[in-house]
């Protein structure tokens, strides 16, 4: 069966250059063997289309006039396009205990703006990486208007979760089991921050269980708080404690950690920065120099008694990739740079670069 003719009625009532541009875009050639699931691929396409023009009542229905006799097929699609549809109003519905205004911060369009699907995908994905909600819906009215409020339909999902775990671990001259054991509290104090406690105590061998020659315990322990639109700035600040026991063959040390930072977003999510301050400090102890060259240790900068290590740290994304949930095409990028000198803390000067470049292709 060939498709000898191809009719669609109803783009009239759409803006020309649109119009235009959604005709020339089907994908059903005359004179070709009809094929449905391309038929129906079109259909679909072109009501995405117009939805994303901001005709989010757009509907596209169709149907196929087939001549058994001569073997061929007529196909005519009926376009209801619906008004151009701009953003109205934001209702929350929902939250709870959660602060309202928090949440509505978190939504990316502004009133009057021209509806855009993505903006709902957007805001979505934004109030899922919150981590306390269980269910998110965004709703238009159900009947067409050129001015549609929104309503946003959430579900709090559980604020105190408890994860614990086992671990082994398998190197040619290092052998551990650990525990893990992670306990975080989200909308801690209110104003959606979460506080989370990390435990993660294990006992090290060396170079092998059944034929150890030194061995003891190690732990990493660290509580983070984390703050989302901080004075409502869009800024999320992150601060984070640690003290961690460590052992290599031929020492071990034990000492505290710290972490201050700050992170944004721009451009629609697009784009994100972030700068964060970083400290360690390490006390060695069992020092046995028969194990290892101190001046070419793991540490890489030297064996030096206490150690103390300061860095400033900045990053930038780009995403753009097709979707944040299920890439399929566009490439996402991040470059991080340290840099460690003796004004932010450190003893040591160095200077590291970190690229990192992803493409996704369908």
């Amino acid at each position: 069966t060939r498709l000898v003719e191809v009719r669609v009625q109803g783009l009239e009532r759409v803006e020309a250059a649109l119009a235009e541009q959604l005709r020339r875009g089907l994908d059903l050639p005359t004179g070709e063997r009809f094929d449905h699931p391309r038929y129906a691929r079109t259909r679909a396409r072109l009501a995405a289309a117009l939805i994303a023009a901001g005709h989010a009542y757009a509907k596209v229905d169709g149907r196929v006039l087939v001549d058994r006799a001569r073997r061929t097929a007529k196909v005519e699609l009926e376009v209801a396009a619906g008004p151009l549809v701009r953003f109205g109003k934001t209702a929350l519905e929902g939250q709870g205990s959660l602060p309202a205004d928090k949440v509505l911060r978190l939504v990316t369009w502004e009133p009057g703006q021209r509806y855009d699907p993505d903006e709902l995908t957007r805001t979505r994905a934004r109030l899922f990486n919150q981590r306390v909600f269980g269910e998110v819906r965004l709703d238009l009215p159900r009947a067409p208007v050129e001015e549609a409020d929104v309503r946003v339909r959430v579900t709090p999902a559980k604020l105190r979760e408890l994860r614990l775990g086992v671990g082994l671990g398998l190197e040619k001259a290092r052998q551990e089991v650990h525990l893990i054991g992670r306990w975080t509290l989200r909308n801690f104090l209110g104003g959606l921050r979460t506080l989370e406690l990390k435990l993660q105590p294990s006992y090290v061998v060396f170079p092998t269980a059944w034929a150890p020659v030194d061995h003891g315990p190690a732990v990493v322990s660290e509580v983070r708080l984390t703050q989302p639109d901080l004075w409502s700035t869009r800024i999320t600040a992150f601060a984070a404690l640690g003290y961690d026991l460590g052992i290599q063959q031929g020492y071990r040390w034990h000492g505290p950690r710290l972490q201050l930072g700050v992170e944004r977003a721009f451009w629609r999510e697009r784009l994100r920065a972030g700068l964060s301050w970083n400290f360690q400090f390490l006390d060695f102890f069992n020092i046995n120099e028969l194990f290892f060259d101190k001046s070419s240790t793991a540490l890489g900068v030297g064996f030096r008694d206490p150690y103390r290590l300061a860095w400033l740290e900045e990053f930038g994304q780009l995403d753009l990739r097709d979707s944040v949930v299920d890439p399929r095409a566009g490439f996402w990028a991040e470059v991080r740079l340290e840099e460690g000198f003796a004004a932010v803390g450190s003893a040591f000067t160095y200077l590291k670069l970190t690229p990192d470049l992803r493409g996704y292709l369908p």
